[in-house]
């Protein structure tokens, strides 16, 4: 409940006080509209997956995860090959690839990492939790990189997901 508080007091639209516009955060009905959305069908598929990984004990979970992804290694190498090789006729698997671009990579890397290990020790619900921090995380170092100014609507809300997360693991 206290989640839900957060993000619907964080949508609303308290501090109207004049800043740049390119610096402000912005909320929209239709952002809004789209992170239940997306909450809801991560919710659905972390606890579908969840079920699927510990209802085969007798498959560690390294193997499970392989098993699971090397349809997606096959369908996007496919994909790949076709568009590089078959519509530009060029083929440069890392053409494009700068320094951000690999530390996206290996961020993306160990996330898959540490959900692994969530997914193993954990449930599904703490993961839940691990990706609603994660958006307050990035919005932190969003106002320390990009100078984005926060509303106090924002604020309080970061403190209902914290407070949420707390009780969770009372």
């Amino acid at each position: 409940m206290l989640v839900i508080a957060g993000v619907i007091n964080g949508s609303a639209n308290y501090d109207t006080s004049n800043t740049n516009s390119s610096s402000m955060l912005h909320i929209t009905l239709k952002g809004i509209v789209m992170i239940c959305i997306y909450c809801t069908v991560s919710g659905f598929a972390s606890v579908y997956t969840e079920y699927v990984l510990k209802s085969r004990v007798h498959m560690s979970l390294n193997i499970q995860n392989a098993t699971l992804y090397i349809f997606g290694i096959i369908i996007n190498a496919a994909l790949y090959v076709f568009q590089e090789a078959m519509v530009t006729g060029n083929f440069n698997l890392l053409r494009g690839f700068t320094f951000l671009t690999w530390l996206l990579v290996v961020t993306q890397g160990i996330s898959g990492i540490f959900i692994g290990f969530v997914m193993k020790y954990a449930s599904s619900i703490l993961r839940l939790f691990i990706i609603s921090s994660a958006m307050i995380v990035t919005t932190v170092f969003s106002v320390l990189v990009f100078d984005l100014v926060l509303k106090t609507s924002f604020i309080i809300s970061s403190a209902l997901i914290i407070c949420a997360l707390v009780l969770y693991h009372l």
